[in-house]
């Protein structure tokens, strides 16, 4: 046992986390004194304490009961956590001051309860009192507030110990007992409910005053006859009536309970219930009482109608259940639902779908599910997981999940949290929305925009192509031919013939970058087709080198690998005249004589290969990727005029070909482009090797 200077102070129905141990002792050193608890008693006794202040907390907020200890010398308050919860407090915020306690109060009660709390801090006891509460959200509680001063042993101080209990049930059982009392008192006083005192041997009745109302008979000194009271009886009901009556009256034998109508004067129908029983140990005097129960039938008739009501209601929300799911299923969203650090864990049908599972399938655990989760995308949700843990906010997120066929599909995923005010377990509910489709046309609509831009792009650069590249052959055309026009008969033939060269030159430039832009017109539009026919490609490679020198002048060549072998090959002519021309013109506009360009063609059993090399300006390595989109050119072509179109026209044609382009290019030292066409070869025929000049 402990010292009489030891004591353990546990103030009253407060949580255990809050209890303080006072071990204070006279004696000085370490040691325990004798005849004192060891510190391992000590610790026993005070988790058996702590234990037995959390089964007292338990029983509190199942018993809706708290507890008020307040000690009147310093005013210090202590709450059981039920109080709280009772009259709408938050604990986090401490004991509330009496002014909010007592605005909490209903108004009608208000200032009652304010004078038994005020009676009860000036230390004087009083009785029950119930007094009704307003929670914050409306809600209206009966709450008894019990109150008693004692002296605190520990500390010779006068406390005040209350409690508080959630009567509410009760006093609405009260309430309602009060009024059915009310009914049946009326209804002894209207009349409603009678006996009869029969004696068998003397052939007697004795009728009670409310037996008259109750058969619609006037008060009289003595009862109706028999006949008179039967003839009341409903005509469904009399011939049963009639002969219960005539044998029990004939032997004595009773029928016990019995229910039947009466049919008044007036026409209304009341129900009666008799119930006979005989005076102990004799069979000639009976007790029959008769029992007005009109409103109990009419009640029973009201709740069979409530019951199909509320099957009719069951009906209705099952059916709405069914809706729901239907709608779930039309819009492919799902919801869940879970309490962390509970087992509980709901997902819905479609949820389930959502994720790749059948609608009867078991959920599946949190790793099963993360399993499904795009592995981009399982970090992100994780963290959200976490953070819906926490019962923080969680903003909507789109994760992707990938299903068992490889099918990815978007998520959208809207979180709810909330915390349980008396367990504080956090609740987590979740609305999961297959976006799959939008994500595709949020997409789509990126790239038309993304089209629309280049589309943009590439207006603005054809204009100024255009404009650029049109401005010098047309002032050519214009000039010669104001020239011829002018100075004709001054001017000499040769001096004429200049002039025609340049305008016959500037038109076939002009006509050629027209047949560049319709050309990739109808390859853009599709309305270009391959017309494969067999082609002699080393004769084709001559004509059209001799066609391009003749245009860049005499001191340009193009020179034939004199090893090349070509072949006869199924190829679209006029699709190779494009690659041949642009390539070839390309090298020559690029290098500058006597720099030479060349080239060689090959064939095996792969295909037809196609080199161009010359020792120009060279691509720089930051421009090439670009080099095969419309109007692009390297940062380094200077004054040379161009339009940005041979390269592309070069690319559709082999795309056409389903062949492949490949190019290799160093600043300053010269680009080769290599063009490979899938093409089967006929029959290979040796190529001459050839030197074309202007």
């Amino acid at each position: 046992m402990a010292g009489p200077q030891d004591r353990l102070v546990i103030p009253p129905c407060v949580p255990s986390s809050t209890f303080t141990v006072d071990l204070a002792s006279p004696h000085s050193g370490s040691s325990v004194p004798p005849g004192t608890d060891s510190f391992a008693d000590l610790t026993a006794r005070v988790r058996d304490l702590e234990q037995a202040v959390t089964a007292l907390e338990r029983a509190q907020a199942v018993a809706h009961v708290g507890n008020v200890e307040v000690d009147l010398e310093t005013g210090t308050r202590t709450w059981s956590a039920e109080v709280y919860r009772l009259i709408g407090f938050d604990p986090s915020a401490g004991v509330p001051p009496l002014e909010a306690i007592f605005e909490r109060a209903h108004p009608e009660d208000r200032e009652r309860f304010s004078e038994v709390v005020r009676d009860s801090y000036a230390g004087r006891a009083s009785e029950p009192f119930d007094y009704r509460t307003v929670l914050p959200s409306g809600t209206v509680r009966w709450i008894r507030y019990v109150a008693q001063v004692f002296d605190d042993p520990a500390t010779g101080r006068r406390r005040l110990s209350s409690t508080l209990q959630d009567v509410t049930p009760q006093n609405e059982i009260a309430s309602a007992l009060g009024r059915t009392t009310h009914r049946l008192t009326r209804a002894l006083a209207v009349g409603r409910m009678g006996f009869v005192d029969i004696d068998r041997r003397l052939g007697t009745r004795i009728w009670s005053p409310e037996m008259f109302a109750l058969f619609a008979f006037p008060p009289a000194p003595q009862p109706p006859p028999l006949e008179a009271m039967l003839s009341r009886v409903h005509p469904l009901d009399h011939a049963r009536v009639h002969t219960i009556f005539d044998r029990s009256y004939a032997t004595g034998e009773l029928a016990g309970t019995i229910e039947f109508r009466l049919l008044l004067p007036d026409g209304r129908v009341r129900w009666v219930r008799n119930v006979a029983q005989h005076e102990e140990g004799n069979r000639d005097r009976i007790m029959s009482i008769y029992l007005d129960i009109t409103d109990l039938k009419l009640a029973q008739e009201a709740e069979q109608r409530r019951m199909m009501e509320l099957a009719s209601t069951v009906e209705h929300l099952e059916r709405t259940r069914e809706r729901l799911e239907r709608a779930q299923r039309l819009a492919r969203m799902g919801d869940a639902e879970r309490f962390v650090g509970e087992p509980h864990r709901v997902w819905s049908g479609q949820m389930l779908k959502l994720h790749g599972l059948a609608a009867t399938d078991a959920m599946p655990s949190r790793e099963s599910f993360l399993e499904r989760v795009h592995p981009d995308d399982r970090d992100r949700l994780l963290d959200a997981l976490h953070q819906a843990d926490t019962g923080e906010p969680v903003p909507t997120f789109d994760y992707r999940v990938v299903l068992s066929s490889g099918e990815v599909r978007w998520l959208r995923v809207h979180t709810e949290t909330s915390k349980d005010p008396i367990r504080g377990h956090v609740r987590v509910a979740s609305s999961t929305l297959d976006v799959t489709e939008q994500k595709s046309a949020e997409l789509e609509m990126l790239r038309s925009l993304e089209r629309e831009r280049e589309l943009g792009r590439l207006k603005a650069d054809f204009l100024h192509m255009v404009t650029h590249e049109y401005r010098t052959p047309l002032g050519i055309i214009v000039s010669a031919a104001q020239i011829l026009e002018r100075y004709h008969e001054r001017l000499t033939a040769g001096e004429r013939a200049v002039h025609l060269t340049d305008i016959r030159a500037s038109a076939r430039r002009l006509a050629d970058l027209m047949e560049e832009v319709l050309f990739l017109g109808k390859v853009e539009a599709g309305s270009l087709s391959l017309e494969l026919q067999p082609t002699d490609c080393a004769v084709l490679v001559r004509e059209v080198a001799h066609e391009v020198v003749t245009t860049f002048g005499p001191d340009r060549e193009v020179r034939i690998d004199p090893e090349a072998s070509t072949a006869t090959v199924m190829a679209d002519r006029r699709l190779l005249q494009h690659i041949l021309a642009n390539l070839i013109s390309n090298a020559l506009k690029y290098s500058s004589a006597p720099q030479p360009v060349w080239v060689d063609i090959r064939s095996d059993s792969g295909g037809l290969r196609l080199v161009v090399r010359d020792e120009g300006i060279g691509i720089p390595e930051r421009d090439q990727p670009q080099l095969f989109e419309m109007f692009r050119r390297g940062s380094n072509v200077g004054a040379v005029s161009g339009t940005g179109l041979g390269l592309v026209v070069v690319k559709r044609c082999v795309d056409l070909h389903g062949g492949t382009l490949s190019l290799r290019s160093t600043e300053g030292v010269g680009t080769e482009i290599t063009v490979h066409l899938p093409c089967l070869p006929r029959a290979a025929t040796p190529a001459a090797s050839a030197t074309f000049h202007s």
